[in-house]
């Protein structure tokens, strides 16, 4: 479960995200993909992802320097699910 930082650090990055990431979340807003429906900048323990889809279990990163990390995938995994 995150923490009230995250979320709010989360609040803070919906209100000002990437031109990427605006890009792709104007395809995937409104259940336009698939019938899907994704969040962003969804906290996930103290990570917080570009987008996420709930009903598929989807993560989608798209930018930013912190995702360079090769753990950070398996990092997310564990905090999330143990």
């Amino acid at each position: 479960m995150p923490d009230a930082v995250t979320q709010s650090r989360a609040s803070s990055l919906r209100k000002r995200m990437t031109p990427p990431e605006a890009r792709l979340w104007t395809c995937l807003k409104g259940r336009a993909v698939g019938g899907l429906k994704f969040r962003r900048q969804h906290p996930v323990g103290s990570y917080i992802l570009d987008f996420y889809c709930a009903e598929v279990k989807l993560a989608v990163e798209i930018d930013g320097s912190g995702h360079q990390h090769p753990d950070q995938a398996t990092m997310m995994i564990t905090e999330t699910h143990g």
